[in-house]
């Protein structure tokens, strides 16, 4: 995964959780569950999956 920083960043800004440290311990599950919360919430990993749409002005 390309964005994996970013879904790092992403699990400790949201959930307060340090992913490395989770990941060995938690269900595949909880894992893709947790990564479709961060894909349908605004932060940078979300961003970063759907950049803006060509012809249209970025926004800051």
């Amino acid at each position: 995964m390309d964005e994996w920083r970013l879904l790092e960043g992403a699990f400790t800004a949201t959930f307060g959780l340090v992913l490395e440290d989770e990941f060995p311990r938690r269900s595949w599950r909880w894992f893709t569950t947790h990564v479709n919360t961060l894909i349908n919430t605004d932060n940078a990993f979300s961003r970063a999956l759907t950049p803006p749409e060509t012809g249209e002005p970025e926004t800051e």
